[in-house]
């Protein structure tokens, strides 16, 4: 066998609920010492593998009118503790739930445990959750669930506006920025290619600079097929197209 691999059109985060953790809510310097603390491109090289890419953007890499944002966000462990004494917590804050679902994401539970261990490097208190993704859903909706941090995907056809819509008022996800909804109902309905790229790269330069969720990789797309079929066309939405891969003698 071997395999044949594509960078998904699609977003790997640490996607943080809204209300449940209010340190998050408020302080952009602690948002950016959890950037700071994560290893992403560990994860990447060494978990997720094939071809995964860390995320430059909260549009995945393949989209329309991709920027990557500034600064990279690097692990830097020294960058990460001052972003807490700078964020005014220097125990790390409370404790917080990260959750993963077993069984959905390519070595999810790997990657939940480097993460914890990243984000303890630097004095921060995960704890992590693990369990299937029905319940990882009901969580997320109950007004009892106890997760602050899921670790998920959103993906799309390569389109900026669909792939945007997982951060607007209307997903679950919105953290009330009003700036960032009005360039998003911008990217969703400007015609015109020039103001469309250039309303495209400023919604992702607001979602970078305020940092709302933590962009992790695009997603691996690996199939697994005999040497003999050539022509294989394996595509960064997920489709496998078979025409006109044959079997060779």
């Amino acid at each position: 066998l071997e395999l044949s691999s594509a960078t998904g059109i699609e977003s790997v985060n640490l996607y943080v609920l809204p209300g449940r953790f209010p340190l998050w809510d408020e302080n952009l310097a602690f948002r950016q010492a959890v950037m700071y603390s994560i290893d992403r491109q560990g994860l990447v090289a060494g978990l997720v593998q094939g071809g995964s890419a860390v995320a430059t953007s909260f549009l995945p890499t393949k989209t329309l009118y991709h920027k990557e944002g500034d600064p990279a966000y690097s692990q830097d462990i020294e960058a990460a503790k001052a972003k807490l004494v700078e964020a005014g917590v220097t125990d790390g804050g409370p404790e917080f739930e990260l959750w993963v679902a077993s069984g959905f994401l390519p070595r999810a539970e790997e990657v939940g445990a480097a993460i914890v261990a990243s984000m303890e490097e630097v004095g921060l208190h995960p704890k992590v959750v693990t369990t299937d993704l029905g319940a990882m859903i009901d969580d997320i909706f109950s007004e009892d669930g106890t997760g602050q941090m899921y670790h998920i995907s959103w993906s799309s056809n390569g389109d900026p506006s669909p792939h945007a819509m997982v951060y607007s008022a209307d997903f679950a996800w919105w953290f009330g920025d009003e700036e960032l909804q009005r360039l998003i109902t911008l990217v969703a309905t400007t015609t015109d290619p020039a103001e469309r790229e250039k309303a495209t790269h400023e919604m992702q330069d607001r979602l970078w600079e305020q940092m709302w969720h933590v962009p992790l990789y695009n997603s691996d797309f690996s199939i697994a097929h005999t040497k003999n079929l050539v022509g294989l066309d394996v595509r960064p939405n997920f489709e496998t197209l078979f025409y006109p891969a044959s079997i060779s003698e």
